[in-house]
Parts: C-alpha cells; structure tokens; sequence
C-alpha cells in the first residue's frame, strides 16, 4: 500500500497546484483533518471549503512535496506551500505579500490509495509573519 499511497499523494498534488477539484477525491467521504489554520477539525465538507477559499486568497498557490514516508497505512510527507495573497484570506486583505511556509502532514490512508485521516503542522508562526500579522520570528 505505501506505493500506492505516495503515488495517490503525488497526484493529489499535482491536483492542488492545479487548483482542481478533483484534489478532494484524494479523501474519502468521511474523512477528518486536523490542525488546518483557524480550523482545528475538519470534516470532507470542510475541508472543501477551506481549500476553495485558499485558492481564492493564492491563485497561483503551489504545493512542493519535500520528503516522503510510508509505512503500512501511514504516510507522513514534509510540504512547502508558496504563493501570493491576491484576495481576502481569513480577514487578511491582499497585498501581493508572499508567503513560501512548510507543513509536516501525516495521512491515514484506506486500501484504496484516499486519505481517511490528515494532521496538519503547519510552521504558524513564519506563515503569520509573512501575512504581516505578526513580527518575524527572530534569527541567530
């Protein structure tokens, strides 16, 4: 199943950059996300409407799949998502301000290669920054 799954993964992406719907048949009907920005837990429904308006705020946004694991029916996949913000995202007027974040994402997958279950860790800090809702974390 783990090739299985790093390919469904590989897809889903490509999807996402591609700003297509057809990225949410990665998940199954009763999926269940967790940790999303200002959305704890997700529902399929949900997360559809996350995702729409994300695409709505960073047209251009692109998903870049930096490392993969799997094991059994788990896959954890280590992500850079960049883009501008074009339109309002979460209260956030556009500006043209870039954000270029990475996320550490665990996936509970389903025999069939769908995402059952999602774990966001999104680097909140650097994305709030770079939205200018909050000062640059300090560097060394």
């Amino acid at each position: 199943m783990s090739e299985q799954s790093k390919a469904a993964l590989r897809t889903a992406v490509e999807r996402f950059n591609a700003g297509d719907d057809a990225y949410f048949d990665f998940y199954t009907d009763d999926t269940t996300v967790y940790g999303l920005p200002g959305a704890p837990v997700l529902d399929r429904e949900g997360l559809i409407a996350f995702y729409r308006g994300f695409w709505a705020a960073f047209p251009k946004a692109r998903v870049e799949v930096l490392q993969v694991l799997a094991e059994g029916d788990l896959l954890a996949a280590r992500f850079r998502i960049s883009g501008a913000l074009e339109n309002e995202f979460m209260g956030v007027q556009p500006d043209g301000k870039s954000i270029s974040v990475e996320a550490l994402n665990l996936f509970r997958m389903t025999d069939d290669g769908r995402c059952a279950e999602r774990w966001v860790r999104l680097d909140e800090t650097t994305f709030m920054s770079q939205l200018g809702l909050m000062p640059a974390p300090a560097t060394a």
